[in-house]
């Protein structure tokens, strides 16, 4: 039976074996590239394969060492502006479907944004920016306790920005004044319209 040879092993147009490895979402901003090569400096295959796995075994290492940091300010921002630009386009392509805003919808959601703001200003958060948080969090691979406090800051910045998404999202369908189709309920940007759309893309 033949042997197969790891993944992270791979031969280069000079005959030399080299490692490569893909670098975890979360990480890829911070190391600076998508993965990681290194030449294993050998032509023989049983001995790239011993230097391949010595490879593998440290940055597996590296990697899981690194992510248990609390998720940084920066990243967090970097995180929720890509979620919120992703869920903008999709609401966006709804209200393009659906019309404008009926005037209940619109209640309701400037109901949500007064809520949100309140909540914001005692850093707190709605059940929705938590659920969302959690998406967005799941997407990237990262893993905060519940407990933590990078994880309540997580929730509390994904709730002042679907403060800033209602935001726009009202802003879009107001502007759509000349739309002369049949208004018809058009779905709010919850979690599970929104967030939960993302997922299944990722």
């Amino acid at each position: 039976m033949a042997f197969q040879a790891p993944a992270y092993l791979a031969l280069s147009r000079h005959g030399i074996f080299y490692f490569r490895m893909s670098i975890p979402a979360r990480l890829r901003t911070h190391l600076g590239t998508r993965e990681v090569k290194r030449s294993l400096k050998t032509r023989h295959r049983r001995t790239a394969i011993q230097r391949a796995r010595a490879c593998a075994s440290h940055f597996e290492a590296l990697f899981a060492t690194l992510q248990e940091h609390p998720v940084t300010y920066l990243e967090m921002k970097q995180l929720l502006v890509a979620a919120k630009d992703e869920m903008f386009a999709l609401l966006t392509e709804q209200l393009e479907t659906h019309g404008p805003l009926p005037p209940a919808d619109r209640s309701e959601v400037v109901g949500e944004i007064k809520v949100l703001r309140t909540l914001a200003a005692n850093n707190d958060y709605t059940p929705d920016a938590r659920d969302m948080a959690d998406t967005v969090l799941a997407n990237a691979n990262i893993n905060l306790p519940r407990t933590s406090d990078s994880y309540h800051q997580f929730c509390v910045e994904t709730a002042k920005m679907r403060d800033a998404l209602l935001e726009a999202y009202l802003a879009h369908s107001e502007a759509m004044d000349g739309y002369t189709g049949p208004l018809k309920p058009c779905p709010a940007p919850a979690a599970s319209a929104a967030a939960n759309h993302r997922s299944e893309r990722l």
